[in-house]
């Protein structure tokens, strides 16, 4: 189960009291981002890329027999397909997409949105 959690003073503290001296997390800025962060704390920048896709046929043709025949069926269903920019707003749809519902694999999903102001 994910869950949006800021590390406090609280939880350091009781990593320290469990022999933890390193504690590592990824900021999801584009959803709910860290404002003050510690000056002890060590950061850095790193991007993660899956796949290059340098057009849309070139990302047709890498994918499976079985994907390109679900992205085609769906086009005939009404679904637009098409390559876009990364985008502020690209990244909010995408993150409303997976939060359209409290439940996932059967289990509860704690979504962002109470923190998040959208």
């Amino acid at each position: 189960m994910s869950k949006t959690f800021v590390p406090n003073k609280e939880f350091i503290r009781k990593l320290a009291d469990r022999n933890i001296d390193v504690f590592t997390f990824l900021e999801r800025s584009w959803c709910f981002g860290i404002s003050k962060t510690p000056k002890t704390w060590l950061k850095t920048e790193d991007n993660v890329a899956l796949l290059e896709v340098t057009s849309y046929s070139a990302w047709l043709e890498q994918i499976g027999k079985k994907t390109r025949n679900m992205v085609r069926k769906a086009e005939k269903s009404g679904v637009k397909v098409e390559a876009t920019k990364p985008s502020d707003a690209l990244v909010e749809g995408i993150w409303r997409i997976y939060n359209e519902t409290p439940i996932r694999q059967e289990r509860a999903f704690l979504t962002m949105i109470s923190h998040w102001n959208l």
